[in-house]
């Protein structure tokens, strides 16, 4: 009997393999590979038949032979989720609208694993090349957004904000006409600073 009822649940554990591969938190948005638990414990408990010289059916050891493939595409999808994750952690909210386009087409790669892709599919090694290559490519373009925001723009303004305007004479007495003149002198050298400084974030926005 508990044979029987072993035998009448591989079907039912079955059903976990039309899962699509990838599924959303639904309050983090998070980005999950989704492996049916049962598919593991069916091989699990398929192997222990075996062992024990009992009859496992087609169905099971059908699903038995693929254990690596199962595997495999459990490892590459979480390692790929990863990425992902790395990726937008590595985008600054502040140039997240610039990236507006490239998010979007790695969502439209992305999607077919949560719609239309199952752990039965045949095109899951295209799939997961064409994901990697868009997350390589947009990390490029990360890359040198986050070089521009930081190098370009960042450290200038932080130069720009260090720039004192007055030059205030030190120990030394000086006259209305002389310490006019003097500041005279040092803004407009300060305002050279400027305008470089200046020019330098403008080239790093364009």
């Amino acid at each position: 009997l508990w044979h029987q009822a072993w035998v009448k649940g591989v079907e039912d554990s079955k059903v976990g393999l039309r899962a699509t591969l990838l599924v959303r938190h639904p309050n983090t948005g998070q980005l999950l590979v989704n492996f049916d638990r049962e598919i593991g414990q069916l091989i699990r408990e398929s192997k222990f038949m075996m062992r024990m010289d009992v009859e496992v059916p087609a169905s099971a050891r059908m699903v038995l032979a693929q254990e690596d493939k199962f595997k495999s595409y459990y490892n590459q999808l979480t390692h790929t989720i990863n990425m992902y994750t790395h990726l937008d952690n590595e985008i600054a909210p502040v140039t997240r609208p610039l990236l507006k386009a490239h998010l979007a087409e790695l969502e439209m790669v992305v999607a077919p694993g949560m719609t239309d892709l199952t752990w039965t599919s045949t095109n899951i090694d295209m799939y997961l090349k064409r994901v990697h290559r868009t997350i390589d490519n947009l990390e490029l373009v990360v890359s040198k957004v986050n070089d521009m925001l930081h190098h370009r723009i960042d450290d200038n303004l932080k130069d720009a904000a260090r720039i004192i305007m007055v030059d205030l004479p030190k120990d030394e007495l000086v006259t209305l006409e002389e310490f006019a003149a003097i500041q005279t002198k040092h803004v407009m050298e300060a305002a050279d600073v400027l305008a470089i400084k200046s020019e330098e974030v403008r080239r790093g926005c364009d």
